[in-house]
């Protein structure tokens, strides 16, 4: 069972930042330092935050993220987790539990 709750849309004019995504793909499961092969490790949590002034596509670029995550099979649950002010961190935590 997989649980996907992104509050948006996929923007089908997304385009470019695929240097950033890439990036982003790397971090939650670094390939293994000493292992040829293409397994990869993960801890359960790994939160990743974009940071940047408002307006410059940190938003569209977390949506797209999750979209081709999902369509790639790459994580089992996606949660999207507000934290744009602490109460609406806590909602969106708290809408994740049920």
């Amino acid at each position: 069972m997989q649980v996907w709750n992104v509050p948006f849309a996929r923007n089908p004019h997304f385009t470019g930042r695929d240097e950033l995504l890439d990036r982003l793909d790397q971090q939650p499961s670094p390939e293994a330092p000493n292992n040829p092969t293409t397994s990869r490790r993960a801890a359960l949590t790994q939160p990743q935050a974009i940071k940047g002034l408002g307006g410059i596509g940190k938003t569209q670029i977390a949506v797209e993220y999750a979209y081709r995550s999902r369509d790639l099979n790459r994580y089992t649950h996606i949660f999207w987790v507000n934290a744009e002010e602490p109460l609406t961190t806590l909602l969106s935590i708290g809408s994740l539990v049920v």
